[in-house]
């Protein structure tokens, strides 16, 4: 499996939302962001569980773990006064499964019931990402994706 971190991507578009709009639009613009993160984590967590589990898939794991892992602990810590006590805390625990998971299957082998254990995390990422609203594009958000 090709894995290809988005992290960058998330990161500069909550900058950019950070850095423009006030109140509402800001906090809607950052969760859209953390909704496009978790709904991509648990797309990239399902397309890695189709794979044959050998010593790649081992280190596509933690490329996918380490990746979305600081990514939600980056954002609940830059993005913590826009979106809020409850959203901050749950993006934590979620980066702290994230990061539980992947030790133990390190831990204890790649079979169930570790595998199920990580299933529910992204299960608990998608889910999420469900009550979050929509990301909708901002002239900001592009230029900072584009570089301009």
């Amino acid at each position: 499996m090709e894995f290809e971190c988005i992290c960058d991507d998330i990161k500069g578009g909550i900058r950019a939302a950070l850095g423009t709009g006030t109140g509402e639009d800001q906090r809607r613009a950052v969760q859209g962001w953390i909704r496009t993160a978790l709904t991509r984590y648990d797309e990239d967590w399902r397309a890695l569980r189709q794979e044959e589990w050998n010593d790649d898939w081992l280190d596509t794991m933690d490329r996918v773990i380490d990746c979305y892992s600081h990514l939600m602990t980056d954002v609940a810590e830059v993005a913590r006064d826009v979106i809020g006590e409850e959203l901050n805390r749950e993006i934590w625990n979620l980066a702290s499964g994230m990061i539980e998971s992947a030790n133990i299957l390190h831990m204890m082998g790649v079979e169930e019931p570790y595998l199920s254990r990580a299933d529910g995390i992204a299960s608990w990422a998608a889910a999420l990402a469900q009550k979050l609203p929509e990301r909708r594009e901002t002239s900001a958000a592009t230029a900072v994706q584009s570089g301009t």
